[in-house]
């Protein structure tokens, strides 16, 4: 009858192999949960984007030296310049923050052309910045 050994394992091996394979079960657990994370976040985003009907509606945009009135189907909103906390400018947008988690967002894409979107975004930075 034939016999097989394992051969002794000592104790600071089994710990190293036990060791090892916890790390690796955390690393492959940390991948797949940020992974569902991903996943799930695109779909809620698309969800409440479609569900959205105002994402949809053509706004209008009136700006003079004291408000910006933005329009479209459903609402009219009124941005008296004292109200406005802060403005922001990035290369192809321009971000009017009303409060903390309340923005409104100018995109170049808005306009016919970039020349327009440059002249609208200079003159939101002499009368609104401070």
């Amino acid at each position: 009858m034939a016999t097989y050994s394992m051969g002794k394992k000592s104790i600071t091996d089994i710990i190293i192999y036990g060791a090892c394979f916890l790390i690796l079960f955390i690393f492959i657990c940390f991948i797949a949960s940020k992974a569902s994370d991903i996943f799930l976040l695109k779909k809620i985003y698309r969800k409440y984007y479609d569900a959205n009907q105002l994402y949809k509606e053509t706004q209008n945009f009136k700006i003079t030296e004291e408000k910006i009135v933005i329009e479209s189907e459903s609402e009219s909103v009124t941005l008296i310049k004292n109200k406005i906390n802060r403005i922001r400018f990035d290369k192809d947008s321009i971000y009017i923050f009303t409060g903390l988690n309340s923005s409104y967002i100018i995109k170049e894409r808005f306009f016919n052309n970039s020349a327009e979107f440059e002249k609208v975004k200079a003159f939101i930075n002499d009368n609104y910045t401070k």
